[in-house]
């Protein structure tokens, strides 16, 4: 379960470092609070743990009544329904496999009810960024030999190093941290699990930044476990 919440905390912050939010502390939804449009305006102003828990909640809620939360969304204006879906489809696709197909038949019964042109093309954003994030956390192939695909010290040793000068701008290492997440979401997170939420958020933030990249690396080179960790005894 831990491992789930920080997990979902580094996608979280993964979305936070592209997309801007208010920062206003409020207090937590209310256990089992449904409502969606108490839900988004609860995440829209605060931060923190208090936005994991309203989206969490909105995820929950949108499985339990999908299309009030699409309409709560399509009233929104297109940037902040955006962050929404975005953010939304983070949690539902880190769900794992049967969040995915829950996802799935939920998605095909709104594409079959009546729906405004806001909520059809709202629908269609959260099922691409669903099977984005849910594509990219599946990079690894099924070929590679069991093992670390990097070595935990090595990466922790440079997350040091870039947190001793508070996360300076190195965009060699953004690649190489998005790289390991990438290869092996699971083991990073292992790796990070010291880290406060500070350094998380910077962690999360350089990932984002080298996401593009090392995503084409791993796709255009097929990196296997070998390879990787050829290219970290020669530095990065």
């Amino acid at each position: 379960m831990k491992r789930r919440i920080i997990s979902m905390a580094v996608v979280a912050c993964l979305l936070f470092s592209l997309f801007c939010t208010f920062a206003v502390a409020v207090e937590y939804p209310a256990a089992g609070e449904s409502d969606p449009g108490n839900l988004i305006e609860t995440f829209l102003n605060s931060d923190g743990a208090y936005t994991e828990a309203a989206i969490s909640e909105l995820e929950r809620s949108f499985f339990s009544d999908p299309y009030s939360v699409l309409q709560a969304v399509a009233e929104l204006d297109a940037e902040t329904a955006n962050v929404i879906v975005c953010q939304l489809s983070a949690y539902i696709a880190g769900g794992g496999s049967d969040n995915i197909l829950a996802f799935e038949d939920i998605i095909i019964e709104l594409f079959n009810s009546v729906l405004s042109e806001d909520e059809f093309a709202i629908t269609e954003s959260l099922k691409a960024e669903v099977c984005e994030y849910y594509s990219s956390s599946q990079v690894v192939s099924n070929d590679f030999v069991p093992g670390d695909i990097f070595d935990v010290d090595t990466i922790r040793s440079f997350i040091e190093t870039s947190s001793a000068s508070d996360f300076a701008i190195d965009e060699e290492l953004d690649v190489l941290l998005a790289k390991c997440y990438y290869l092996d979401p699971n083991l990073f997170v292992d790796t990070i699990m010291g880290l406060n939420n500070y350094e998380i958020s910077k962690v999360a933030g350089k990932i984002a930044s080298g996401k593009s990249e090392a995503l084409n690396i791993i796709q255009s080179e097929e990196l296997s476990p070998n390879t990787f960790r050829g290219m970290l005894e020669k530095g990065y």
